[in-house]
């Protein structure tokens, strides 16, 4: 199943399940708030979001600023919600390749931290080389996760039904 974005709707109607997956957030607050919340974590976590490729720390800020219009949106709040959002509604696929993205974002970091001189002259050399390759490694895995979303696969190899691929 393809996750649908449209904020515009109340998440818990487009996902009636979630009500027991994040039984915590719903029961957290009126319907429109936990919805837009829900919204929200979504943005941040699923790989089909628009905001995906960033930094998960760029994504919190930039979905709390310009969709929650909340600059100081406390996400440690919904910390548990995030992570069940993560562990329950992704699949296998889609958690990985959020771990995979977010140690990618830190080797990143780390490898900016680490300045050209010619005592680390090698040591930089060597792990830019090893980066591309995980990069490689990554993108790869992406391009299935892609083409299995499109190709409608569903969940656990299950074959789309005739209305879900009209759908699509």
């Amino acid at each position: 199943m393809t996750f649908t974005f449209d904020p515009s709707l109340i998440y818990w109607d487009v996902y009636p399940q979630h009500k027991v997956l994040l039984a915590d957030l719903y029961a957290s607050g009126t319907e429109l708030k936990t919805s837009k919340i829900a919204w929200a974590i979504a943005q941040v976590v699923h790989p089909d979001s628009d905001f995906w490729g960033m930094s998960i720390a760029d994504k919190k800020l930039l979905v709390a600023t310009d969709y929650l219009s909340d600059p100081k949106f406390d996400w440690a709040l919904h910390q548990e919600s995030v992570d069940k959002f993560g562990l329950t509604i992704l699949t296998r696929k889609e958690r990985t390749l959020n771990i995979w993205a977010d140690k990618i974002d830190e080797r990143d970091e780390l490898l900016k931290e680490v300045p050209y001189t010619l005592d680390t002259l090698e040591f930089l050399d060597k792990a830019l080389v090893v980066s591309t390759k995980i990069q490689q490694g990554y993108d790869k895995a992406l391009s299935e996760y892609e083409k299995s979303n499109s190709s409608g696969q569903a969940q656990g190899g299950a074959e789309e039904s005739f209305m879900e691929k009209r759908m699509n």
